[in-house]
């Protein structure tokens, strides 16, 4: 996904649906080029690759609000840019 298309701020407001986090610095997403960087919650580590995006509770996602924005899984699964093989 395109940091470009991305909100500055969490989107966390059903406790019914699932999550992904993002990782922000001091200036906001952190980027390698136009992608951003998903959490894997079980390693703790952030990859551009969004396969490896765990999909968050509620819980867990108000719990990362710090240091992560969250975005509902099925907005970003939407936008998400598609893999092109040659």
């Amino acid at each position: 996904m395109d940091y470009q298309y991305i909100p500055s701020i969490s989107q966390i407001d059903d406790p019914y649906i699932k999550y992904v986090a993002l990782e922000k610095d001091n200036l906001g997403l952190f980027c390698d080029g136009n992608d951003v960087f998903w959490l894997d919650f079980a390693t703790g580590k952030t990859s551009t690759d969004f396969s490896s995006a765990t999909k968050l509770r509620y819980g867990q996602a108000l719990s990362l609000k710090d240091r992560y924005i969250l975005l509902p899984f099925d907005i970003a699964d939407a936008h998400k840019r598609p893999w092109c093989y040659l």
